[in-house]
């Protein structure tokens, strides 16, 4: 089944729904999801899903090196007082070596998709490796909790 399209004529499956609420639900033990845009299709599809028991390793290895994705991840954070925090960060990939066309596709569907996940607690728009990686997802979430 098959919601609303974005402007760019692209729809969001009802299983990237479904897969984003366990993720935030913290139900079958999952904690990350990847969601591709199929252009033949025109909509957003589940890529890949990861478990608690995995590391953020499995992660990054999701994400392709020249493809787009959008990512969300329910990041466990503990502060200086000691204080466990739970934070889901939407990951808006945009690889520099992805497709033109690529590019374009997932930005014009990145605010039709976002709108369609409530909860977010951080957004990180990556264009590399470095910028998604365990220590830039710990900065950005400790910036959102340290604002007041």
């Amino acid at each position: 089944a098959v919601e609303a399209k974005s402007m760019s004529g692209v729809a969001v499956a009802e299983d990237c729904l479904s897969v984003f609420n366990k993720v935030k639900m913290r139900s079958n033990g999952l904690q990350w999801a990847t969601f591709r845009v199929e252009e033949n299709e025109g909509s957003v599809l589940t890529a890949a899903t990861g478990e608690v028991s995995g590391d953020y390793d499995d992660f990054i290895a999701a994400l392709p090196e020249s493809e787009c994705r959008y990512a969300i991840y329910d990041y466990k954070y503990v502060n200086a007082d000691d204080c466990e925090f739970s934070k889901l960060v939407f990951v808006v990939w945009n690889p520099d070596s992805a497709r033109l066309k690529n590019k374009m596709l997932y930005a014009s569907t990145k605010d039709f998709f976002k709108s369609r996940l409530s909860g977010i607690a951080v957004e990180i728009q990556a264009t590399d490796y470095d910028e998604v990686s365990e220590a830039e997802l710990r900065e950005n979430i400790g910036i959102t909790l340290t604002r007041k």
